[in-house]
């Protein structure tokens, strides 16, 4: 009888693969001029996030499996599980996947491990692979929708929910309700919370699974991010229905096959059959590749890499935090670079820094074109953001505004690890202080400061963070520098560095320490206000307009909020100042309004922000909350403990698990990250189409040249000394760089240039015009 499976799976399984091959590979061929030409450039990144992502479900399987075991009296060494389900895995690429069980049970035998308890744990994995994967193709029910209409919409999903619903139910619980009777052996016999982990982990493997396929098939062909859960669910889907076929290998052909399909309403056939092709290539490299890994770490350097997983063990929550910066720097890197290569930056206000450390490091320091205007100012006549000077040594090692933004991206995801040391020093816990690290890292208002071009000041946000945490650990050296270098982002910053002096002068008895902390912040405070910005600009500081219901001078404006109460407080209660609060503390569920002392640090520029007549200072979408946030945090820590110290009844656990669910409900609900409702991922889906014409035509403008340019080539443009904003210096400037928008103002200027009879047309690609001025030719 087996014999016979065998030669049947022979003579069938691979003519099926074949005939499901050739259909898709019948369209690429019919759309090939169209399609192979795009994947000679696949995106990097995209094919790095991939492979990852394909590693992250490989591991996750290995660890169900070796926890299965453990459950089962089999005490293995985790590489040695690694080694045996991997390479077991490999051969299900032979066709009917007969082999890959048989070498399983063999690899695991060689181990100790019985034959029953090998063959129990493959019907375990199989049923696991087939509930995880049917949990994640009800993501895909609008593919499916589309095919079978939208009047179908209720009684299709009640169908799929009900049906699945009751597998993962019947899976969790099923030995214990049949109580040892004929089939209750198929369920596996662990109690009710290992089997829903289990199947949580498998979830997540797959899911894992999906999304490494969803990057793998962007990096050729943009999928739209928008849908990625969608496409998640699908291409779960695709692997159960190839998984599902056994008599081909690894369901080769068939799971192509579904993708084609399922695509093809959305994408012209041809891509869909290459997305299919391609990602099926991806993941086999992933597999060859992690094999490799795992042969080597289990065969050439086994002692080293017991030794380094007891380490990872060991400090499991730091390796956590570790990586969940290094996935923040990673993505916001990446999402700040995409922007600005496709022309979402501008002049305001990455030009604006980019040129003042551009100056600095060439010798005129702290210096810049007046945004304005066409004069050269002191930076000064707008913000005391010194540290830019600072920064500029960086140009040494690469002169790029994009050494700007990954600086940004590097010490704002420093700030998520002060949060952990604030919270771990506070509440000695560190599951919970893991917690709060993660909701900084996906809190919307630190990352939209992250995503809106460079500010110096969002860099407070980990300086405030590193000053607080040495304060509590009584270091006063490295937190009088993490003082100074909040201070020198911004002018206003100088007040809260002013009460980190009053707090040790009260609380941790430094007199003397504390005093000139105090002192010498509010004397620097008061000369750049009222004495050193004006000077340099030629009038009062410029965001003063923003006051000016209170008055015209600084003086007048402190002076009228406290004596104006009325005004002040109906200003403070409107629709969008609140709207702006609840944004504020709502991911951390209001819990710093229990530690008000701490939350006392956020108060100036919580004022600044909500009494200015500016819309933009009171949304979450820009800078503007860079040195509130940090007090967020550290106000919601403490809250936690005074808490905890009212109600002992209340857990660390159920407090972290009500920020844990209200960070990722923020994050969904308003924040800009791929699977908000409302990402900022246009970097991802828009990417300029001239992109890279625009770059080169613009690299090809001398640096001696004075260019005046839209906003959006600003910042492609800032290393010069001169770089005005049109319509500033249209009539000045040697060359004149328009992409132009499809709005009346960009349309009037391009107008205007075009028929200046001192300039004439150079360059021009779809919406991207170069003029020279006659004589500069």
């Amino acid at each position: 009888m087996n014999r016979f499976l065998n030669w049947a799976k022979l003579l069938l399984g691979w003519p099926l693969s074949i005939i499901a091959l050739l259909y898709v590979g019948k369209f690429i061929v019919e759309k090939g001029n169209e399609v192979i030409p795009l994947i000679q450039n696949p995106n990097p990144y995209f094919l790095l996030l991939s492979l990852l992502l394909f590693f992250i479900c490989y591991l996750l399987r290995i660890y169900s499996w070796h926890r299965m075991l453990d459950k089962k009296g089999h005490r293995l060494d985790i590489l040695e599980t690694g080694y045996a389900w991997e390479f077991s895995e490999l051969k299900r690429f032979v066709p009917g996947n007969i082999w890959s069980f048989l070498s399983r049970a063999s690899l695991f035998q060689d181990l100790k491990v019985d034959k029953k308890t090998s063959s129990l744990l493959m019907l375990y994995e199989i049923e696991l692979v087939i509930v995880s994967c049917a949990i994640l193709s009800l993501l895909a029910i609008p593919v499916a929708l589309e095919y079978l209409g939208v009047s179908l919409n209720f009684q299709f999903r009640a169908i799929s929910y009900s049906i699945v619903a009751l597998g993962a139910g019947l899976w969790i619980s099923g030995n214990g309700l049949l109580k040892r009777k004929r089939f209750s052996s198929i369920f596996p016999d662990f109690d009710l919370i290992e089997n829903a982990f289990l199947l949580f982990i498998y979830t997540a493997a797959f899911f894992s699974f999906g999304a490494g396929t969803f990057f793998a098939s962007s990096s050729v062909f943009p999928l739209n991010p928008h849908e990625f859960l969608k496409y998640v669910g699908f291409f779960s889907f695709a692997l159960l229905t190839g998984y599902l076929s056994i008599i081909t290998p690894s369901g080769l052909g068939v799971r192509e096959a579904v993708i084609t399909f399922g695509l093809s309403k959305s994408l012209p056939i041809g891509n869909a059959g290459l997305i299919a092709i391609f990602s099926r290539i991806i993941l086999m490299a992933s597999e060859v590749i992690f094999a490799a890994l795992i042969f080597v770490a289990a065969r050439l350097f086994a002692q080293n890499t017991r030794r380094f997983l007891s380490l990872l063990l060991k400090y499991k929550h730091e390796v956590i935090l570790f990586l969940l910066s290094v996935s923040y720097t990673l993505y916001f890197t990446l999402a700040t670079f995409l922007k600005h290569d496709s022309f979402y930056t501008g002049r305001f206000d990455l030009g604006n820094m980019d040129q003042t450390v551009w100056n600095t490091i060439h010798g005129r320091i702290f210096q810049l074109t007046d945004p304005n205007g066409t004069e050269t100012v002191s930076r000064l006549a707008f913000h005391s953001d010194f540290i830019l000077i600072f920064l500029s040594p960086l140009y040494l090692l690469w002169e790029s505004p994009k050494m700007l933004l990954f600086t940004q991206s590097i010490i704002l995801a420093l700030g998520g690890i002060f949060v952990y040391a604030i919270a771990w020093k506070i509440l000695k816990n560190k599951l919970v202080a893991l917690v709060f690290a993660f909701a900084f890292f996906i809190n919307p208002a630190v990352n939209y400061t992250n995503l809106f071009d460079f500010h110096a000041v969002s860099l407070a946000t980990t300086f405030f963070l590193g000053a607080f945490y040495f304060m509590l650990n009584k270091k006063y050296l490295p937190m009088t520098l993490f003082l100074i270098l909040a201070g020198i982002t911004k002018e206003q910053i100088l007040v809260i560095t002013a009460l980190f002096g009053a707090y040790i002068f009260l609380f941790n008895k430094r007199r003397m320490l504390g005093a000139s902390i105090f002192t010498i912040s509010f004397l620097i405070f008061y000369i750049l206000i009222w004495h050193a910005i004006p000077n340099a600009s030629g009038s009062q500081h410029f965001a003063l307009q923003f006051y000016s219901d209170y008055g015209e001078s600084p003086t007048d404006v402190i002076k009228n909020i406290f004596l104006d109460p009325v005004s002040t407080i109906k200003t403070l209660f409107q629709k969008d100042q609140l709207d702006y609060v609840r944004k504020i503390f709502i991911p951390t569920g209001y819990l710093s309004i229990f530690s008000p002392l701490a939350l006392l640090f956020a108060l100036p520029d919580l004022a600044i922000n909500l009494l200015s007549q500016n819309k933009q200072m009171h949304e979450i979408y820009y800078q503007y909350s860079a040195a509130i946030t940090p007090f967020v945090f550290v106000s919601t820590i403490f809250g936690f403990k005074n808490i905890k110290s009212a109600f002992p009844f209340l857990s660390y656990s159920s407090l972290a698990t009500l920020v844990f669910v209200l960070s990722l409900i923020s994050a969904y609900s308003y924040g800009p990250l791929p699977l908000a409702k409302k990402p900022q991922t246009v970097m991802f889906t828009e990417p300029l189409g001239n992109r890279e014409v625009i770059e080169e035509t613009l690299s090809g403008i001398p640096k001696e040249k004075s260019v005046s340019a839209s906003n959006n080539l600003g910042a492609h443009l800032s290393q010069r000394e001169k770089i005005y904003v049109i319509p500033n210096g249209v009539d000045v400037a040697d060359v004149v760089v328009i992409l132009a928008k499809t709005d009346e103002k960009s349309l009037e200027i391009l107008r205007q240039v075009s028929q200046d009879p001192y300039y004439i047309l150079v360059f021009r690609d779809r919406d991207f015009y170069v003029y020279k001025k006659l004589g500069n030719l």
